[in-house]
């Protein structure tokens, strides 16, 4: 069971646009350890699911994560562990991200002011709405056109 692509990721604060699955077949070691149980994504479809990343080739131990943090981090193959949590209502999706935006440092408003990017998330009646907002002012930015 996954979810309808495309969905909108949050976790640790950040925020992903992820099209289709082949984005979450790659990672680096510290997002395989780092990552865990921390991620929700909410799909087109109206569902909110939970998600972590895993690998075959990532044992979590001491050792593992010395070096991780200190001289090599590899990206690895590694693939989506899906748990449905429930459906969640637009407003649900509107409060992460504004939540997120607020504790933005220069990510999501690199393109664009926080108030101009919260009030246009906010305006938003649809998840497709939500979507074209974020790709317009954070992920596919023409700047000619802002």
């Amino acid at each position: 069971m996954t979810p309808q692509f495309p969905i909108i990721s949050v976790y640790n604060e950040g925020v992903e646009i992820i099209s289709d699955d082949t984005y979450l077949t790659k990672t680096n070691v510290l997002g395989i350890l780092n990552g865990a149980g921390n991620s929700r994504a909410f799909d087109s479809n109206g569902k909110k699911w939970n998600y972590h990343l895993v690998s075959d080739k990532v044992k979590d131990n001491f050792l593992t994560r010395l070096v991780a943090n200190t001289v090599y981090n590899p990206f690895v193959d590694c693939h989506p562990k899906w748990t449905k949590s429930v459906d969640y209502k637009l407003e649900e999706l509107k409060k992460a991200l504004t939540k997120a935006i607020n504790k933005d440092e220069d990510i999501l408003t690199q393109f664009v002011d926080r108030e101009t990017l919260k009030e246009h998330v906010n305006a938003s009646t649809s998840f497709d709405e939500v979507y074209r907002v974020l790709m317009k002012y954070v992920f596919d930015v023409d700047e000619e056109e802002l």
